[in-house]
């Protein structure tokens, strides 16, 4: 069987599917079920934007107005309706040095351009986000300081202050991935909490409650700027949410079964991490317990294709770094482990053991 320690999906205990099925059978009982399909439920009912309030709520200090959410079928639609709006052919999207963005291929397609910003353990050097503003003047910058794709650290409080009062300093509009953010218990406040002025927040259900729950939410800086998104980007259907899914996910949030679930899948990604770290014990990798990601610096003789191909010849697929940018010249040279995408831990470890042996060579 083939196991893809590319793909960045929780580890979802048993009951999930006993769970989805309870409530679906509880959906087809509604008196007005007919209605979840003439028409598009938009940026959400008003009680997917109160159980999106609820989910987020611990992002945020203090509560959340159902005004500034918009529901989505999911955050990476989100970012791409978001850099339609924000942005226009050739202007300048920031990242962090390594971003999932550039993976994703959104400012090529959207003809933008995109530039990284240095960063250390901690994320994003403000100094260095600054050079880059004066130099380039980027328009967006795309940012995700909890839980980092791929590099797995989370940003101090004090760093994502420093970070909005420089963006604010050079009218830089922030987009804030927070999509791990639920299941990292100390975070930090949301940059959109700390800077709301200056930040649109995305996030959604797919890395916390399952991925095939493809809803998310974004949190405008303001009611009339959400209101000024759904207006601008209303007849462009890709990022509504389903209703379907949006009931299932409104649902879930008010009952529970989103949080158990969550809370499941944060214990089972600290063992799989203990599996990892035993694996891996003589190379320096780096991880979050709570996080999805292991970072795997590579140190053997064999290159980074010469390892992808090896493993792809035993069914395992993995994928360097080097696809989320860089300088040219200077990709670190590591694979993102991905310790949810195998079907259980049993499979993980005989998956991992693999990719050890072909890079101790």
């Amino acid at each position: 069987m083939l196991v893809d320690l590319t793909l960045a999906k929780p580890p979802l205990p048993k009951f999930v599917g006993s769970a989805l099925s309870q409530t679906l059978v509880e959906i087809s009982a509604m008196p007005n079920i007919g209605e979840l399909l003439p028409d598009h439920r938009y940026d959400g009912a008003p009680s997917d934007k109160e159980a999106g309030a609820k989910w987020l709520a611990q992002r945020f200090q203090g509560d959340l107005p159902i005004d500034r959410i918009i529901v989505t079928n999911g955050t990476k639609s989100a970012v791409l309706a978001l850099l339609l709006l924000l942005g226009s052919s050739g202007d300048i999207i920031a990242t962090e040095e390594l971003s999932s963005l550039k993976v994703w291929g959104i400012p090529e397609l959207l003809k933008m351009r995109h530039v990284g910003i240095a960063c250390d353990e901690h994320g994003i050097i403000p100094d260095a986000f600054q050079d880059q503003c004066v130099r380039d003047a980027p328009k967006v910058l795309f940012i995700v300081p909890t839980l980092n794709n791929p590099e797995t650290y989370t940003t101090p409080r004090t760093r994502r202050l420093e970070i909005a009062d420089i963006a604010r300093k050079f009218s830089v509009t922030i987009i804030e991935d927070d999509i791990c953010g639920w299941l990292k218990t100390e975070a930090p406040p949301a940059i959109a909490s700390l800077a709301p002025d200056t930040t649109w927040f995305v996030s959604g259900l797919a890395k916390c409650v399952g991925a095939g729950l493809r809803v998310g939410y974004i949190v405008a800086p303001d009611a009339q700027k959400a209101q000024h998104f759904v207006s601008r980007m209303k007849s462009l259907s890709g990022w509504h949410p389903s209703p379907v899914m949006a009931e299932v996910a409104t649902r879930w949030i008010n009952d529970g079964t989103a949080e158990r679930i969550g809370l499941e899948v944060r214990a089972e990604l600290a063992v799989r991490h203990q599996c990892a770290a035993s694996t891996f014990a003589n190379f320096n990798i780096r991880f979050d317990p709570e996080g999805l990601f292991t970072w795997l610096p590579i140190t053997g003789s064999r290159s980074e294709a010469e390892v992808v191909r090896l493993l792809r010849d035993q069914d395992i697929v993995v994928r360097s770094v080097a696809a989320y940018g860089g300088r040219q010249g200077t990709e670190p040279h590591a694979f993102r482990i991905c310790v949810g995408a195998a079907t259980d831990v049993k499979e993980l470890q005989g998956s991992l053991s693999k990719v050890a042996d072909a890079i101790s060579v």
